[in-house]
């Protein structure tokens, strides 16, 4: 997949005076264009080493970042330390997360586009086999005393305010991307509506674009990865048959009701529009399966609150979801797995035809001005649909408990242990859950 072209070196004699230089030079391009050149991976390493990591990557995406970074930057020397922090900042310009996206980048430059899905698939199966345990037991979990579920969605809030706050500080670095999150929340919490988180991000571009300062410029280092055309039209091909098609396809027959396509295009239609990484998924995904009555607001974050608890991406939470909504339309293994399944590549197939369909393109868009700009307007437009969902449906539904001054209580000890104490948001999980069940919210 990646190409590295290498000059051939023909010597018929002894070279002397300037036919020296000449092959003095280019055996110097030579020795460079080795050094340079990576070596390829097949798709089998590849799912070993990221499975691997896949179970042991807790903390979220800066935590999975890291992982990346020991394993594979600095042990494994799959990459360069310029070119992974290239292909970081190129993932933060595409809608989805962040973090697994890197992931599948890194399978792109190691083994082609089987290494990418094969990075994807074994970075998130842990998470998977967990989520859909926990959905197979929510069913059992259903008709008994569900004051730990109230006790964990205070946690959940806790954990939300969080990260919000975290993404706040470095998406919004001056006031007047303080205002267009303020804006966005604003409007958002006015007119919830799924078309109106589009219109949002749209308006933040443009915000971007109008009114905040033109970045400093940087200059194109020209040394782009190369990836093939082959693998670029593919991207183009998967973004058009998986992604757009499904999506006309389930608004042409009507996507109210929880067929198969609908959740498929229902799904893969969100993961297209989420920018901001793993959080922000959240007031998106509810609008979308609760909105028209596929599950209950309960059943929805209870599964967001216990992906907290499991290593891999947040964006995993869609198998939850698919199974949780695949036991909703009627019982049984076959309804459970296939729901997941469409569910889960849905999300996640925007991903990976933007990653194969821009990436070639990303030496470019990196040295644009106008696109930095209008990406600022956008990160602080998610801070605002961030602080939305934190209201509705996050406290709202924390508040619906036995008793609000214990639902804020344990809200307040979740903080202090995220934020003063510095524990994991999985210990926080089950420690809210736990209290939760204590105290008989």
């Amino acid at each position: 997949m990646l190409a590295a072209s290498y000059p051939a070196l023909i010597v018929t004699g002894p070279p002397t005076g300037l036919g020296l230089a000449a092959v003095q030079l280019q055996e110097k391009a030579l020795a460079e264009s080795t050094s340079q050149a990576r070596p390829q991976g097949s798709p089998l390493e590849v799912f070993t080493v990221m499975l691997r990591l896949g179970c042991m990557a807790f903390g979220g995406p800066v935590a999975h970042l890291a992982h990346f970074q020991r394993e594979l930057i600095e042990k494994r020397k799959w990459l360069d330390e310029h070119d992974y922090a290239d292909l970081i900042a190129f993932c933060q310009f595409l809608p989805g997360p962040a973090s697994s996206q890197v992931g599948m980048g890194l399978g792109l430059l190691r083994a082609g586009v089987p290494g990418m899905f094969a990075a994807w698939f074994a970075f998130s199966l842990p998470s998977v086999i967990l989520l859909l345990t926990a959905a197979a037991g929510m069913g059992a979990l259903a008709d008994s005393n569900l004051s730990w579920l109230h006790g964990l969605l205070a946690g959940v809030v806790a954990i939300v305010a969080h990260a919000i706050y975290k993404m706040g500080r470095k998406l919004c670095p001056t006031p007047l991307h303080t205002s267009f999150a303020l804006a966005a929340g604003v409007i958002m919490l006015l007119v919830p509506h799924t078309l109106t988180q589009v219109l949002v991000i749209l308006l933040g571009a443009a915000a971007g674009l109008v009114l905040l300062p033109v970045p400093e410029a940087k200059p194109d280092p020209g040394d782009d990865i190369g990836v093939s055309k082959v693998t670029m039209a593919a991207g183009w091909t998967m973004l058009l048959v998986l992604v757009v098609l499904p999506v006309l396809a389930s608004l042409a027959v009507g996507g109210k009701e929880p067929t198969l396509l609908n959740v498929y295009a229902s799904f893969a239609q969100t993961g297209a529009l989420v920018f901001g990484g793993g959080h922000v998924v959240l007031p998106m995904l509810q609008a979308e399966v609760v909105g028209p009555g596929w599950m209950a607001d309960e059943q929805f974050l209870a599964g967001y609150g216990i992906t907290q608890a499991m290593p891999g991406p947040i964006f995993t939470l869609g198998s939850y979801l698919g199974a949780t909504i695949g036991g909703n339309v009627a019982p049984g293994v076959a309804n459970f797995l296939l729901y997941a399944a469409a569910a889960l590549v849905g999300l996640f197939m925007p991903s990976f035809a933007f990653m194969t369909a821009l990436f070639p393109l990303w030496h470019r868009l990196r040295a644009s001005v106008r696109a930095r700009q209008a990406l600022g307007g956008i990160n602080a437009a998610v801070i605002g649909l961030l602080i939305a969902a934190l209201y509705d449906p996050v406290w709202t539904k924390a508040m619906n408990s036995s008793d609000e001054r214990l639902s804020v209580a344990v809200m307040l000890g979740s903080w202090l242990l995220l934020v003063t104490w510095k524990q994991p948001a999985w210990l926080v999980v089950v420690l809210s859950a736990l209290a939760g069940l204590a105290l008989g919210l």
